[in-house]
């Protein structure tokens, strides 16, 4: 019975979380003030904040389409994974944690070559690349700020990027272990071969090339010893690294076009701290937890309520001019064919 009421629960958190957050912020402040201070903004500079978006989306678009090319599940060209990866971000705007995204770049490379699972594993590596380099930055950087309030709900959140960062490490070990061991290897290969037959039931509904159980799927170790590799690891580092010092510059110009002035170390520490709050599928769009996450990490280093709000609708306003081009691509698809469902031979 109570399994009827789970998925509605589900629902009315997921709609009702976002205007109840934004309630409780905006009782805090004065409108009036809120109006005057986004009056006195510079417009130039917030322009050209809205406008990082797109060196963002690139970046973004990069690394997935390293990571594809180099597990060989598509056949995009840096072009076509450009598009692809844009129209995408328009797909996962009403998804929890933009699985919506997720999703359709596993759909399109599945369907032209028939490793929807390949495709899955890139993604979730995507995933963790993106995690473990907010979590090495904020912690890296936490010992050299200054706050002038450290509120209980940051703590938790350090403690929290802290263990992550040491079961991150301590994962990556076992699991160079175990690549090396005969036992692990077997261990991994029991489990990955669960996973495939789970994948492959999947698919069956989804048409195009049959999902293929090749040597990489077959043989786990060729898929982590890959992403060990020079070839791939570096290029998703450093442009994972390369993402947050973007979105640092965007809250930058942000704060400077208030009139308001931070270290930029400050925007380094708070922007993959954003990014891991705003990757946790909460809320529709990330609304609500956006505002109350600036608001909280602003303000430990004394950034008035009021202004830290404007800066998170600077940055909605800056997701949405970027999903908007992606809904653009998407009207264009029936001209404009991002890529034929036919695999290349």
């Amino acid at each position: 019975m109570l399994r009827m009421f789970v998925p509605l629960i589900r629902r009315a958190i997921y709609w009702g979380l976002p205007p109840l957050i934004l309630f409780l912020i905006y009782r805090r402040i004065d409108l009036e003030q809120l109006l005057e201070l986004g009056r006195s903004a510079n417009p130039g500079l917030i322009g050209l904040g809205v406008l990082m978006i797109i060196p963002l989306i690139f970046l973004g678009a990069m690394r997935w389409h390293q990571l594809a090319r180099g597990y060989d599940c598509t056949r995009l060209s840096g072009s076509q994974s450009f598009r692809a990866y844009w129209f995408s971000l328009a797909l996962g705007v009403f998804t929890p944690g933009s699985l919506g995204s997720d999703v359709y770049r596993i759909a399109l490379g599945g369907r032209q070559t028939g490793r929807y699972l390949r495709g899955a594993f890139v993604i979730a590596v995507e995933k963790v690349a993106a995690l473990l380099s907010c979590v090495m930055l904020i912690t890296a950087i936490y010992p050299f700020l200054t706050f002038t309030s450290v509120s209980t709900e940051l703590e938790s959140i350090m403690r929290l990027a802290y263990l992550a960062l040491l079961l991150g490490i301590l994962t990556l070990l076992v699991l160079g272990f175990s690549l090396r061991s005969r036992i692990g290897v077997k261990f991994i290969r029991g489990i990955w071969s669960r996973i495939t037959l789970l994948a492959n039931r999947a698919v069956k509904a989804i048409p195009g090339p049959t999902a293929d159980i090749d040597e990489m799927s077959a043989d786990p170790r060729i898929l982590f010893q890959a992403l060990v590799s020079v070839r791939i690891a570096a290029p998703l580092i450093l442009l994972s690294v390369t993402i947050h010092v973007i979105g640092a510059i965007q809250g930058q110009i942000f704060l400077q076009a208030q009139g308001y002035d931070l270290p930029f170390l400050v925007n380094l520490f708070i922007a993959p701290l954003n990014v891991l709050v705003l990757t946790l599928p909460i809320t529709v769009g990330g609304v609500g937890v956006r505002e109350g996450a600036f608001v909280l990490f602003y303000g430990a280093f004394g950034v008035p309520t009021d202004t830290a709000l404007l800066i998170s609708l600077y940055s909605f306003i800056s997701v949405l001019f970027g999903h908007t081009i992606g809904g653009l691509i998407f009207l264009t698809e029936r001209y404009f064919p991002i890529t034929s469902d036919h695999p290349e031979k």
